[in-house]
C-alpha cells in the first residue's frame, strides 16, 4: 500500500552563509518555509543579516516522520563535525504550521488572553529560570529609548 502524494511534501534543507558557504542551520519544512524569513530566531536572524543565505535541499518528497528522523541525522552530524548550527534544538520537534488547541495550551501551561497563569506555572517557570543571567545584563538603554518607553507604557496605562 503506497502512501499518498500529499503525504510526500516534506523536504529537509539547509542554509549556507552566503560569503562563507558555512552551514548554519537545518531544517524540515513543507511549501515555501525553506525560503522564509518569518518565525525563524533572532540567533537566525542575526547570521543571516551579516553573511546572507543559500538554501540547499537535504532530501524531498518525504513524509513527516522520515523528515523528522532525517533532520535530526543532520543535526547530529553536522554537530559531531563542529559545524555551529543556530539550532535551538537537536530536531524532529518542530510544529507543522499547526495552532495549538485550547486542551493543548491548557496542558502545558500557555495562559488564554486575559487570564493569568496559575502559581503552580508561575513557579515552574521561576525554577527555569532560576540562574539564568538576564539578556539584557549590563546593558543600558539610550535616551531615546527610555523616551520611547516612558509613552508607550503612558499609553498602556490610559487605555487600560
Amino acid at each position: 500500500m503506497g502512501v499518498s502524494s500529499d503525504k510526500m511534501q516534506f523536504y529537509v534543507y539547509q542554509h549556507q552563509k552566503a560569503d562563507t558557504n558555512e552551514i548554519f542551520y537545518v531544517g524540515k519544512g513543507t511549501g515555501n518555509r525553506a525560503i522564509n524569513k518569518s518565525q525563524r530566531t533572532k540567533y537566525w536572524k542575526n547570521v543571516e543579516a551579516k553573511h546572507g543565505r543559500i538554501v540547499k535541499f537535504i532530501a524531498k518528497e518525504l513524509d513527516e516522520e522520515l523528515a523528522f528522523l532525517c533532520e535530526i541525522e543532520a543535526i547530529d552530524a553536522y554537530r559531531r563535525r563542529g559545524i555551529k548550527l543556530v539550532n535551538l534544538s537537536n530536531g524532529g520537534d518542530g510544529p507543522t504550521g499547526n495552532k495549538l488547541s485550547e486542551e493543548a495550551k491548557r496542558r502545558i501551561g500557555l495562559p488564554k488572553k486575559g487570564i493569568p497563569r496559575s502559581e503552580e506555572v508561575k513557579n515552574k517557570i521561576r525554577q527555569a529560570l532560576l540562574g539564568k543571567p538576564s539578556s539584557f545584563k549590563g546593558k543600558h538603554h539610550t535616551k531615546e529609548a527610555k523616551e520611547q518607553i516612558s509613552i508607550s507604557l503612558k499609553k498602556r496605562l490610559n487605555n487600560g
